[in-house]
């Protein structure tokens, strides 16, 4: 074989493997994007249907609010979170339960989504709103 020959052969299974390789990626992408968006819809709904549980007395406005709270644990930034705490009335601070099941539920599911997150369990639990006291009080009240 002359030496274009094979010039011509490695360039066309060069083309092929590439071709395959970016196919296999964005399969592999778009199985990825499904699993995400699944695993979105599924926890929205949970933490919706554990929003229910816990506020179900309450008005239809606060059970809203509480359950984008939850979504705010999971999906947001690190700083956006922190923001967040810092805004926290100043008898929210500090009471918050790290061993709660619904903390540590909030805390493996944002691990599982965003795993370069440097949240703390303490910090989750605090944003938790179903571990403030405050939360029975406002009930109480209306």
């Amino acid at each position: 074989m002359e030496i274009d020959t094979i010039i011509k052969v490695l360039a066309l299974l060069v083309t092929i493997v590439t071709s395959i390789l970016t196919y296999l990626s964005v399969q592999k992408a778009k199985k990825l994007e499904k699993s995400l968006e699944a695993k979105k819809e599924a926890y929205d709904k949970f933490l919706e249907s554990l929003s229910n549980y816990l506020f179900s007395s309450d008005g239809e406005t606060i059970r809203q609010f509480q359950a984008s709270r939850f979504r705010l644990s999971l999906y947001s930034s690190d700083e956006t979170i922190r923001e967040f705490l810092k805004a926290l009335p100043a008898e929210a601070k500090g009471k918050y339960n790290t061993n709660d099941p619904v903390s540590i539920i909030l805390y493996a599911i944002r691990k599982e989504i965003n795993p370069k997150s440097n949240i703390t369990r303490e910090e989750m639990a605090c944003i938790d709103p179903s571990q403030y006291e405050m939360r029975i009080d406002r009930h109480k009240k209306q």
